[in-house]
């Protein structure tokens, strides 16, 4: 499987159990190609956990181009890291943090 640009969805939800129809999981075996593209996380129940999710499992370990070549875009105060180096194969997503609504206000003039 190769990322090198677009955009992969995954839905998860509010637990990082993996995959069995709780969150998104790609299956594949072979070669795991990260040259860039965007992931979209989508939190099935409105928030993430706090924790790892598993977003791509691989029979093998080959793996080329980094974790850190992938993007993704967030609500305000929550952070993802992308790691494929301690699963080897695999691609895991480390989420933190608490989405914070910024604040507006409307005044009336």
């Amino acid at each position: 499987m190769s990322l090198n640009s677009g955009t992969v969805a995954f839905d998860l939800a509010s637990t990082t159990t993996i995959g069995g129809g709780v969150n998104d999981l790609i299956v594949i075996n072979g070669m795991l190609q990260l040259n860039g593209g965007d992931i979209l996380l989508n939190p099935l129940t409105g928030s993430f956990a706090a924790g790892t999710y598993t977003l791509i499992s691989n029979t093998t370990t080959s793996v080329s181009g980094s974790a850190a070549n992938l993007t993704t875009s967030l609500p305000r105060g929550l952070n993802a890291t992308f790691d494929a180096t301690s699963q080897p194969g695999n691609l895991l997503v480390t989420m933190a943090g608490s989405s914070s609504p910024a604040n507006l206000v409307w005044k009336w003039r």
